[in-house]
């Protein structure tokens, strides 16, 4: 790893400086000033001289002195104060000097700082080698300050702090003395003496080194060794050019990477850059990395270089031209630095043991630092997708270029040179293509892809897929942050994640969506996505690349100012460039594919040439595999035959082929954001086996959670009807077959009876070798469909008041619209199954094509609703914007009964299953429904005390009638039904059970009257002996009576006419006066106005419905001969009515 030169050099500082203080301006004393008060001293000395001279006796009196002595003191007092003005200016100096003595202080301090600075950034010669040991090695990376600036010997630097005077100030106008002093100053420090000198060699196309030939030679050793030991090889390459004998003494330079050629190798690994003249050395330079070429003992001029302004040439001697920088050791301005040949040689020789692996020569730099190609002067043009703060460009970025601009190209660039320069635990990669592209399918492969998203324009349900991708990943990453210890951001993680390597990785997420302006345009609150990653995506780790073929007005709303940094390659109108880039440029660039312009922030846009990693790779240093047969010499010279790296491209592989390759780390992937829909339905075999009742019937995309889920329904509570709705062919019939299969699985068939009624396309026929099913019936099994149903209802009766139930039993019917189409009368027992069976252990489930399907009364009793694809998804009771997420050419794809996308799983083959679980369960099975025989004889049935009717459908019980309770029986149906044989046996339980009087009206002669009271089979007997009849029954109803019961017995009725309508006024009467009334006759509409008929059911007759073609509704009801639906007031249910044979 290169280490990058952190501290900036000491910035310029202003010391403010007082100006010097003025002289003082006091008037000079004049002549007479300075006369008056001596001449007053000579007068009073004379006057005293006077006096004593006389003798005067004031001579003897020291009150005479009083007077003069105080003329003398005024004197003196007048000429002292002349110098009051000087003691005032000397202390104004005093307190000057002390303010620059004070400055001086403050500058030497920041001279020992600077002075510091430089000697540790720019050390001397004789410490390079323990430099180029350290971890300051190689610190001075491209586009970085201090990149090209090495030291070239001592002497005098400016001070970056300069004391600073306010402005407008004159020194003319002020005290000498300080100013004096204040120049001093200034002098003393404006240079640093003896301080490392530094020059920007890269600024230079020539430098000319002058002097003695030893020395100069010390001086390039020095100055080469500085800058192998600071700037890396990847930046910086180092050459030499001159004659052969010349050479000898630049032979160490063979141990320095920066010395190896970038694709050139011999027998002993890297070509050295060594050269004849300065023109083959300049050719010979591939941009990329900063040449300086040393020349020595050849001419050379600034002429030969050409413009390249990535060379540097630094020659030995020779004669000054034009546009050179001469560096002269003997001018004295700067000691030169000298290294000696053997220190250099140690030097490169401890740099060789740090030369970087040849597929890391382009050098691993900052992370998020990538290289996006190069400007026309060959310099390299990175982008650092780090925020501002740390330097880079910011998170996120615009990419814009007009068709067969290269921006596809280029967004490839940027990925996989983002998957070259990081590992799996550092970045991770969400690759989007709205049009379904081909830009990023080879990126698929590699670890670093968390997800390859396209063909979002003919698929729109994955935008919204993806919408749920990306909030879920924002919410995982603030979880973590949280559950880290309330973090703030990303890179507080890494930090913590440092000292509690438990914790698992947060790399940086890229996530690059291209055509992002056809996305918007489908989905224009999508924008609110991009705004959240925008607005929390810094803090959270997530970087945005968003790319477009054209910037539509008002596309970015909300978004734009998250855009930092901005990616423009040629663009169709220089309206377009201007509202990417805010300049008409991009119009004008090259139709070169990949030629662009870069913009960050307010700076001015950089216009290079993307690079392209679908172009053939050209591996640096790789020549062909040579036995070497004896020792090699290493030296500056060629070793062997000079071959060109990668020039066996016979196999044309790419640098993206190439990148993935190296990137494949076994173990290694990137945290799944993206879950691809499910392209097949999974196996019931591959789901969790369930337990209880709660089972698995597919998988449950949690988009949202990043994870995918076995799809449960939970059967037990009030949740344990289910309604399975979806469209034609939408997977149905699949779903209800795995729950079978699921449900199968996880318990035993002493636990778990299934029924079910198939109105679909048969698919359920082969579960009927399963041990738990009790029966399977289709459309053609009316019989045992109405079995099913009825078997069921009795079941809850027979647990109806118990304390636990038993098996959970299952009816499960596949088209519930069919069904009820044909069986409407058996509607009702549904609905009640599913109301009242959830207590008993029996559970409902239906399928159904539309939710209007299913009346109110059902659906609200079925608590679980699996919802397939519907025909129109606005008639979705789930969620009717997931709803229109279903796939529609996917059967089994739908919403779970909480509205996740789910795909039901295949139950497999369904013999296998059979055969697993007979082999499991043995015999055990569940209760078997099985269909009424077609024939009952009586003497099968047991005895009863009651008339037997026959055996009955819903136990499978001998069904029996109490004349006592219900006097009357009608029989309807159509001929060759078995009304006649119904009769007979009706004639033979009356007379087993009773001692009656039976009266048998037989217009067709096809019964025999024994036993009978009376006999009549012509419409006139027949009238006769119903009058006969109702004459003797008619006292009965005014008084008691006594006698037996009275048994009227018609067959074949419509025949008769009205013979027996006299017995309409006794019907109501029956019970009271013993009389009992069994008719039978063909049915149709006719019959609902016969008024014995209507008398009869208003009596509440038992009915014998057989098979006719219409029953009163007018709806045919087909059953075989001697069945009957016998129906006694409410109730009703299937007789296979007993066969007594003729007499």
């Amino acid at each position: 790893m290169h280490q990058v030169m952190k501290a900036d050099p000491p910035a310029p500082t202003a010391v403010p400086v007082a100006a010097p203080p003025p002289v003082p301006a006091a008037a000079p004393a004049g002549v007479a000033a300075r006369l008056i008060p001596l001449s007053t001293l000579g007068v009073t000395a004379a006057m005293v001289a006077a006096v004593l001279a006389t003798d005067s006796p004031l001579s003897s009196s020291p009150m005479f002195l009083m007077f003069p002595l105080m003329m003398a003191v005024s004197a003196l007092a007048s000429l002292a104060g002349g110098h009051r003005g000087t003691a005032e200016l000397d202390a104004v100096r005093r307190r000057y000097l002390h303010h620059l003595s004070d400055i001086g202080q403050t500058l030497t301090e920041h001279a020992a700082a600077q002075h510091r600075w430089l000697a540790h950034h720019h050390p001397g010669p004789e410490s390079l080698w323990q430099v180029a040991g350290s971890e300051r090695r190689w610190e001075r990376r491209r586009g970085h300050q201090g990149f090209g600036r090495i030291r070239c010997g001592l002497g005098e630097v400016s001070a970056a702090a300069q004391p600073e005077l306010p402005g407008g100030t004159e020194l003319g106008d002020v005290d000498p003395v300080t100013t004096a002093a204040l120049q001093r100053l200034l002098h003393a420090y404006a240079t640093i003496r003896d301080a490392p000198v530094t020059v920007d060699l890269g600024a230079a196309a020539l430098v000319r080194l002058l002097g003695d030939d030893t020395a100069t030679a010390a001086w390039a050793r020095a100055l080469l060794c500085q800058l192998a030991t600071f700037h890396p090889p990847a930046d910086v390459a180092i050459a030499v050019a001159g004659p052969e004998h010349r050479l000898d003494r630049w032979d160490w330079l063979k141990w320095l990477p920066h010395h190896g050629h970038p694709q050139h190798c011999d027998d002993v690994g890297p070509a050295r850059l060594v050269y004849r003249g300065v023109a083959d050395a300049v050719a010979d330079h591939t941009p990329g990395r900063h040449l300086v070429l040393l020349v020595d003992g050849t001419t050379v001029t600034a002429g030969d270089i050409g413009d390249r302004p990535d060379v540097t040439v630094v020659c030995l001697g020779g004669a000054v031209g034009t546009g050179e920088v001469v560096w002269d050791a003997c001018s004295g301005e700067v000691r030169p630095d000298a290294l000696s040949l053997p220190a250099a040689a140690a030097c490169a020789r401890r740099l060789a043991r740090r030369a970087p692996a040849p597929e890391q020569a382009a050098g691993a730099g900052d992370p998020l630092h990538v290289r996006l190609g190069r400007t026309d002067r060959g310099d390299p043009v990175y982008l650092d997708i780090r925020e501002a703060a740390l330097g880079g460009a910011g998170p996120h970025g615009l990419c814009i270029g007009a068709t067969g601009s290269g921006k596809s190209e280029l967004l490839r660039t940027v990925a996989v040179a983002m998957i070259a320069r990081h590992s799996v635990d550092e970045l991770n990669l969400i690759l989007v293509d709205f049009k379904g592209g081909a830009s990023f399918l080879d990126l698929q492969r590699a670890p670093h892809v968390a997800a390859v998203i396209t063909n979002l324009a003919d698929e729109a349900h994955l935008v919204d897929r993806m919408r749920d991708a990306l909030e879920g990943e924002m919410h995982r990453r603030q979880q973590l942050l949280r559950e880290a210890g309330n973090l703030a951001k990303a890179d507080d993680y890494a930090r913590v994640r440092q000292t509690r390597p438990d914790l698992p990785a947060l790399p940086a997420l890229l996530v690059i969506v291209d055509e992002f302006s056809e996305l918007l345009s489908r989905q224009p609150d999508f924008i609110d996505v991009f705004t959240a990653i925008g607005r929390v995506g810094r803090s959270l780790g997530i970087h945005l690349l968003l790319a477009s073929q054209r910037l539509d007005d008002g596309r970015l709303r909300g978004l734009e100012s998250h855009l930092s940094y901005r990616i423009c390659l040629k663009t169709l109108s220089v309206a377009e460039s201007r509202a990417v880039l805010g300049v008409p440029d991009a119009h004008h660039l090259p139709a070169t594919p990949g030629s662009a312009l870069l913009k960050i922030g307010a700076a001015d846009p950089v216009q290079f040439r993307a690079d392209q990693v679908s172009a053939p790779a050209v591996p640096s240093w790789s020549a062909p595999a040579r036995v070497l047969r004896h020792p090699v010499r290493f030296t500056s010279v060629p070793a062997g035959p000079v071959h060109r790296g990668g020039a066996d491209n016979s196999s044309c592989r790419s640098v993206l082929e190439t990148v993935l390759d190296a990137a494949a780390v076994p173990g290694a992937a990137a945290h799944p954001v993206w879950l691809a829909p499910l392209r097949h339905s999974p196996r019931l075999a591959d789901l969790p086996v369930g337990a209880g009742l709660t089972v698995p019937i597919g998988l449950s995309d949690r988009v949202f959670e990043q994870r995918r889920v076995p799809a449960l329904l939970n059967l037990s509570g009030a949740a344990g009807n289910v309604a399975v709705v979806g469209g034609p062919r939408s997977g149905k019939t699949t779903v209800l077959t795995t729950l079978i299969g699921a449900l199968s699985l996880a318990h035993g068939p002493d636990e778990l009876h299934l029924y079910c009624l198939d109105f679909g396309g048969g698919a359920l026929a082969p579960l009927i070798g399963l041990p738990h099913v009790g029966a399977v019936a289709g459309r053609r099994d009316p019989e045992l469909v109405r079995r099913i149903v009825a078997h069921l209802v009795a079941e809850v009766r027979r647990r109806d008041g118990r304390c636990t139930a038993g098996a959970d039993t299952f009816l499960l019917i596949d088209g519930w619209a069919t069904f009820r189409q044909e069986f409407d009368d058996l509607e009702n027992t549904v609905v009640s199954l599913a109301t009242e069976g959830l207590a008993h252990g029996v559970h409902v489930v239906v399928t159904a094509t539309r939710w209007a399907d299913l009346r109110s009364v059902l659906k609200d009793q079925l608590g679980s609703r699996v919802e397939l694809r519907l025909a129109d998804p606005v008639d979705s009771e789930v969620d009717r914007t997931r709803a229109r997420a279903v796939p529609k050419a996917r059967p089994g794809s739908g919403l779970t009964p909480d509205g996740y996308p789910m795909t039901a799983a295949l139950p497999g083959d369904l013999d296998a299953l059979v055969v697993q679980l007979r082999a499991r369960h043995g015999t055990s099975c569940a209760p078997r429904v099985t269909t009424l025989p077609t024939q009952v004889d009586r003497t099968a049935l047991p005895w009863s005390a009651d008339a037997v009717l026959g055996l009955g459908d819903r136990e499978m019980q001998p069904v029996t009638l109490d004349f006592a309770v219900r006097p009357h029986v009608v029989i309807l149906g159509d001929a060759q039904c078995g009304k006649t044989a119904a009769i007979r046996l009706l004639l033979d339980e009356i007379g087993r059970t009773s001692q009656a009087e039976v009266h048998l009206l037989d217009p067709r002669r096809t019964l025999h009257p024994q036993g009978c009271h009376a006999y009549a089979d012509s419409t006139t007997q027949c009238a006769d002996l119903v009058a006969d009849l109702v004459a003797r029954l008619q006292p009965r109803t005014r008084a008691g009576w006594t006698g037996p019961q009275v048994y009227l017995l018609v067959d074949d009725h419509e025949l008769t006419g009205r013979a027996i309508e006299p017995l309409v006024e006794l019907i109501p009467h029956a019970r009271d006066i013993g009389l009992h009334v069994v008719l039978a006759r063909r049915g149709g509409a006719r019959a609902l106005y016969d008024p014995v008929l209507t008398a009869l059911r208003d009596c509440g007759a038992v009915g014998l419905q057989m098979s006719q073609a219409s029953d009163d509704a007018g709806r045919a009801r087909v059953l075989p001969p001697g069945r009957a639906t016998v129906v006694v007031g409410a109730e009703q249910q299937v007789v296979q009515l007993a066969w007594v044979p003729p007499r």
